[in-house]
């Protein structure tokens, strides 16, 4: 018997007013309101005014839409972070020769995600 699809989580409600402000994908709210939070407020998103969360969305999108690789290759880099703190904690629990492999390959992934990005950002540097 198959599993039911697992369904994505609905919107909260900033995401509805990015949603609504930028007509923004479901896929894009995150990333906005990440980009919100890091690089216009550099905070959290709670004092802001509902006409400032709308300008800030705004220019959130349009940052996402000028340079899509750059904050993809940022995000792959986090993630690889994320994978490679799990398997240097499941090392800890358990020193294994698959937990030793799960490192190895999670540290190579992450070096890939990094120099990556790196040699992105170099590029921004010069253009």
């Amino acid at each position: 018997m198959k599993s039911p699809p697992l369904s994505r989580p609905r919107p909260n409600w900033l995401q509805c007013l990015v949603q609504d402000a930028t007509g923004a994908t479901v896929k894009d709210l995150a990333q906005i309101e990440n980009i919100m939070r890091q690089e216009i407020f550099h905070s959290t998103l709670d004092w802001q005014s509902r006409e400032q969360l709308v300008d800030a969305a705004r220019q959130a999108f349009s940052r996402l839409n000028e340079d899509r690789e750059l904050y993809a290759l940022d995000h792959s880099c986090r993630m690889a972070m994320i994978q490679k703190m799990r398997a240097e904690s499941g090392l800890r629990d358990h020193n294994s020769p698959a937990n030793r492999a799960a490192v190895a390959d999670a540290e190579a992934n992450y070096e890939t995600a990094r120099t990556k990005l790196f040699a992105r950002l170099d590029e921004t540097k010069t253009t």
